[in-house]
């Protein structure tokens, strides 16, 4: 354990579970060896202590001290004073995701990148055998690369094979049908239904079960009484419904989520999984953990400590969620030394990714040809009431956002294609007898394009798309 010493205070943050909400339970401060700002949950020791809330607080140490995931915030120390116990966790500036919402309709693209990241963790934090039992916009933060982070987990419980939950707990707008009604529960059913109650909540810009009466807020969970928004497509409406499922054995699960249609429609998701599966197995690369423990030993205040005794500390701390007084700032500085590292090595792993993975597919139109024209006689590609099969494919580019517009409706208007602009970031194309949607994505310093066939032969929609990646060819390839 360090002492508050090692910390400059700057200024408070807001609530939490094991305070009272808004005062300063959460403050802002600069750690001192690194001068990484972090952030500071301040438990008092006297709440704790009549209100029965230290196994809570213990399992809330124990947790964050053995999750190592991107999309989960960090635990970096716990100080003691006489009257507070001070829980030190990462900074994230970007606030609560709560926050976006409240100031912007995000699209389902936007939203589905956010949900990606949320759903990575939470389904972490289950293969690591527990369930969140909290999971809302409020406890979704956002670090300073605008990447969602799990956190609070002051309700978290250990998921046991055949073991129910029966704690009534979390925030009555999340809260599933089972939980509210008093029954035993599962825990990774109950946080795909607040995880439902997110996603809606992200798209819609307000809950899907709100009511100022808390009889008739529970009588409208538990009957799943809620409507869709126009704008919601049918795909993501499959997908809620199916976690607002107020059976829970019916419920989807986490890994029918990961194969729904709607997720796996973005063209980085695949991206976007690989590089949280390789941040994750960077926390266990012992050549990096070595390095950084050197690095950390390089401080002035740890010039007397050998590289034997500041690992044995580091490994001990990993392993223990008891505060039991024993220096380790040693401990505290590598795991933020750690995260430094992590945050550079993952932008070099996204770059790497964007070039080794070819969003673009190629493909084989001869033989697509062939294929459709085989069964042609079954089923007429014009045909609308066999809509084609929602076809994604795009490509990258690294030229200027304005540059590579032009050059791209240069494209269109010489093969003949209409288009309009259905919001900032989307077009809509019609013409000989296609109709598809453009969807530009900024990523660190690359545009991604994404075509989506809307509607006609799938084989015309190749060849559009091949004289377009020929004619952009020209100007960029990465």
């Amino acid at each position: 354990m360090s002492n508050l010493s090692c910390y400059q205070i700057i200024r408070p943050l807001g609530g939490g579970t094991f305070g009272r909400v808004k005062c300063n339970i959460h403050i802002v401060a600069r750690h001192l060896i690194t001068s990484a700002l972090v952030a500071i949950k301040v438990l008092n020791k006297a709440e704790i202590k009549s209100k029965n809330l230290y196994l809570k607080v213990k399992r809330e140490i124990k947790i964050l001290r053995s999750f190592h995931h991107p999309n989960i915030i960090r635990l970096y120390d716990i100080v003691e004073s006489s009257n507070s116990l001070l829980i030190v966790m990462e900074f994230l500036p970007g606030g609560e995701l709560y926050n976006i919402i409240e100031q912007n309709r995000l699209s389902e693209d936007q939203v589905r990148m956010y949900f990606l990241q949320i759903f990575s963790g939470l389904e972490y934090i289950h293969t690591q055998g527990y369930s969140h039992r909290d999971i809302k916009l409020e406890n979704l933060m956002l670090d300073q690369e605008n990447k969602v982070k799990i956190g609070d987990f002051g309700l978290s419980n250990v998921l046991k094979q055949g073991d129910f939950l029966k704690t009534q707990c979390g925030s009555p707008n999340y809260a599933a049908p089972e939980v509210i009604s008093g029954e035993k529960y599962c825990g990774s059913e109950v946080d795909v239904w607040s995880l439902g109650v997110v996603l809606y909540a992200l798209v819609a810009r307000e809950l899907p079960f709100d009511d100022p009466s808390i009889p008739a807020l529970f009588a409208r969970i538990k009957s799943g009484s809620y409507k869709f928004q126009h704008h919601f497509s049918d795909s993501l409406k499959d997908l809620i419904a199916r976690m607002l499922n107020i059976d829970p054995i019916a419920r989807i699960t986490i890994s029918q989520i990961k194969k729904h249609n709607w997720l796996k429609t973005s063209p980085l998701y695949e991206i976007t999984l690989s590089c949280t599966e390789q941040i994750r197995k960077l926390y266990y690369n012992l050549d990096l953990c070595r390095k950084v423990l050197y690095h950390a030993l390089e401080y002035q205040e740890f010039k007397n400590m050998t590289y034997d005794q500041a690992e044995g500390i580091v490994k001990k701390r990993q392993n223990n969620d008891r505060y039991d007084g024993e220096n380790d700032d040693i401990s505290t500085t590598y795991n933020i030394l750690l995260d430094i590292e992590l945050q550079s090595r993952k932008i070099e792993i996204e770059k790497t990714l964007m070039q080794s993975e070819p969003v673009f597919k190629q493909t084989n139109l001869q033989s697509l040809s062939e294929r459709t024209t085989e069964g042609s006689s079954q089923i007429s590609d014009f045909d609308d009431r066999f809509p084609p099969l929602n076809w994604v494919y795009g490509f990258r580019s690294n030229l200027q956002y304005c540059y590579l517009s032009i050059k791209l409706f240069e494209c269109f208007k010489s093969i003949g294609l209409n288009w309009k602009a259905h919001s900032k970031s989307t077009l809509i194309l019609k013409g000989n007898c296609i109709k598809f949607r453009v969807i530009f994505y900024k990523f660190e310093d690359v545009i991604v394009i994404d075509f989506t066939l809307r509607k006609g032969p799938v084989v015309h929609f190749f060849e559009v798309l091949n004289k377009v990646y020929t004619y952009i060819y020209k100007f960029t390839h990465i």
